[in-house]
């Protein structure tokens, strides 16, 4: 019986043994965790401090955005900020028309020029253009965009 308490006791203390170990190294690894912390927080509050840095790889932003325009078409600027593209096709026996949100085919209707499929209406006669590509939606008082080379 003694050695059943001897063998009881010894094993109680390798426990405490192996509690203590893992107590030590749970509090340096709370205490590694808390200085890690804390130093990430310092890093981070130092960051409003640098001004200047661009770590955008494509280039530096100021560069000027690159204006889109389609292949052989030529811009239209109207009021209110609008704008559309227009390819001449079949020797001016139709119109493509780029809007924003969608692209048709004009053709030509009677000999002037004025170009329609029915809905979308397209008069180019005057030394402006006005398109109307639904009742509510016009574009009135358009003139062509110069071309910028550079």
């Amino acid at each position: 019986m003694s050695d059943l308490i001897r063998d009881i006791m010894a094993f109680d203390q390798f426990c405490a043994l192996i509690g203590n170990i893992k107590m030590v190294k749970m509090t340096k690894l709370i205490k590694l965790s808390v200085i890690l912390g804390i130093i990430s927080l310092t890093a981070c509050s130092t960051l409003d401090k640098v001004k200047d840095v661009n770590l955008w790889p494509f280039g530096n932003g100021a560069d000027a955005p690159r204006v889109y325009r389609p292949a052989n078409s030529t811009e239209y600027a109207c009021e209110k900020g609008k704008k559309f593209y227009i390819r001449t096709l079949d020797n001016g026996a139709n119109v493509w028309l780029m809007l924003s949100d969608r692209e048709v085919l004009l053709p030509k209707v009677g000999s002037e020029k004025v170009y329609s499929n029915g809905i979308s209406r397209l008069d180019m006669t005057g030394a402006e253009v006005s398109l109307e590509a639904s009742p509510e939606n016009r574009y009135i008082g358009c003139k062509v965009v110069p071309i910028n080379n550079k």
